[in-house]
């Protein structure tokens, strides 16, 4: 990759204390985008999106480091940009993937309510719209490396889903919503 033509303090002065967008700074430097993109993917920067919700809510991936160092897996209730958020954190396997289940097993105690439907197959699922706004699901690999999946709590409900397998692969079926960094930025 070529050398990048803006300064990486520079960009991301203008990404975070600027809050520019690649095409206004692009319009000020009177260059086009895909001249920023390719800087900024040559500073090794992800998404102006990604590098803006690490910064802000960096408190968040410290409470995701700390639950993982505790529990190895599990969930949290957080609230980001005033959005609830359910986040799941599972580890690593070796093909890739990761798995969540979403149900609860039927001598959970639970109870059909606003909160959880009952499945035909004696399960319970979430209704994740009555829950939060937001559900995250983390792959976490090591503390310097996570995969981070966002659904709004209505898709997720939506898709009607007991268990989810993930993996970080553009071709698989739930690509889209990886590093979806703009639902915080609604």
């Amino acid at each position: 990759m070529p050398p990048s033509i803006i300064d990486k303090q520079l960009l991301l002065k203008w990404y975070l204390e600027d809050g520019l967008t690649d095409a206004q700074i692009a319009a000020n430097l009177n260059i086009d985008r895909t001249a920023v993109v390719h800087s900024r993917k040559s500073l090794n920067l992800p998404s102006r999106n990604k590098i803006i919700f690490e910064h802000k809510f960096e408190h968040v991936l410290n409470t995701i480091k700390e639950r993982f160092a505790v529990e190895r897996v599990g969930s949290n209730d957080l609230i980001v940009h005033n959005k609830s958020v359910k986040t799941f954190i599972s580890n690593y396997t070796e093909n890739g993937h990761s798995k969540f289940r979403l149900t609860e097993k039927p001598d959970s105690g639970l109870v059909e309510n606003k909160n959880f439907r009952l499945l035909d197959n004696g399960w319970y699922s979430p209704v994740w719209k009555n829950k939060c706004d937001v559900v995250m699901f983390v792959q976490y690999m090591h503390s310097d490396h996570m995969n981070f999946w966002m659904f709004s709590a209505q898709e997720l409900d939506d898709l009607a889903l007991q268990n989810l397998s993930l993996k970080a692969d553009e071709n698989l079926k739930y690509s889209s919503y990886m590093n979806r960094w703009s639902i915080f930025c609604v």
